[in-house]
């Protein structure tokens, strides 16, 4: 069974690359140590959203331990991939309304994603 969703996984993402759409990999923290970053095949994935980091009530990004870890970013933009961030998830979404709210918060969040380079930040 596990041989079936692997075919029907590497079809799958072989047929969209055909296709020129986007191939988006999810890659959650959790998953570093057992799936390293290097054994994503960048030549289907396109884009490898990572999870998880929040905003806290001043508009700063907060994350996990060792989230935003450049060995993480590299080997993706190396291969001219886009790294993305899921903001949110595990019930961490307290500073969502306030910076939602503020034009001002709004541009700190947005600024913080010049500090982790080349990473586009979902929310």
């Amino acid at each position: 069974m596990e041989i079936i969703k692997r075919l029907i996984l590497i079809l799958s993402f072989s047929l969209s690359t055909l296709m020129s759409q986007r191939v988006v990999g999810y890659y959650p923290y959790w998953m570093q140590t057992e799936f390293s970053v290097n054994d994503i095949d960048m030549t289907v994935v396109t884009h490898v959203i990572h999870a998880f980091g929040w905003p806290d009530q001043n508009g700063n990004v907060l994350s996990y331990s060792n989230m935003f870890n450049p060995n993480i970013a590299g080997p993706i933009h190396d291969e001219s991939g886009k790294f993305l961030l899921s903001l949110g998830g595990w019930g961490n979404d307290a500073g969502f309304s306030i910076v939602s709210a503020s034009s001002a918060l709004r541009q700190t969040l947005s600024l913080h994603h010049q500090h982790f380079g080349k990473l586009l930040l979902i929310i």
